[in-house]
């Protein structure tokens, strides 16, 4: 599934959303970036992920009610996520949907690879919102790639 990115004049990205789709990592190719432009993205890791294995999650608003469930499976490195909505209508009733997502752990490695393949070449990888290495236990790592002059 293509992802559609915000426009920009082309100095620079900003991915709104985690790039960990399952599918084939093209999300860097498709990018359209003027030389010298700058691609910043952030991935959940692997570290969250597996924490999030067999959890399960509430969100109840007055129009929406959520439950959600993550299973993280090690071996294909997916965290499949299971949403049930039950969404309220206008008479007072409530009707439900399904939905599932699916994210891959990628480790910065991999993803530093996948940039120079793409032709980008990375900057940095940092801790959620910090300017130094990823921890260990670093739950959201960030990537800065920069597209050759």
């Amino acid at each position: 599934k293509r992802r559609s990115w915000p426009p920009t004049n082309g100095n620079g990205r900003c991915a709104p959303t985690p790039v960990c789709w399952p599918g084939p990592w093209s999300g860097a190719k498709s990018l359209f970036l003027n030389p010298g432009g700058v691609f910043l993205f952030d991935v959940n890791t692997e570290f969250k992920l597996k924490g999030l294995d067999r959890q399960a999650f509430v969100r109840d608003t007055e129009q929406v009610y959520c439950i959600w469930q993550a299973f993280y499976n090690p071996k294909s490195r997916l965290c499949r996520y299971v949403f049930d909505l039950f969404e309220r209508g206008e008479d007072g009733l409530y009707e439900r949907f399904r939905e599932e997502h699916r994210e891959r752990a990628y480790s910065a490695e991999k993803l530093t690879s996948l940039l120079c393949q793409a032709g980008l070449t990375p900057v940095g990888v940092y801790g959620a919102f910090s300017d130094k290495a990823p921890a260990k236990d670093e739950e959201r790592i960030f990537l800065v790639a920069r597209k050759p002059q």
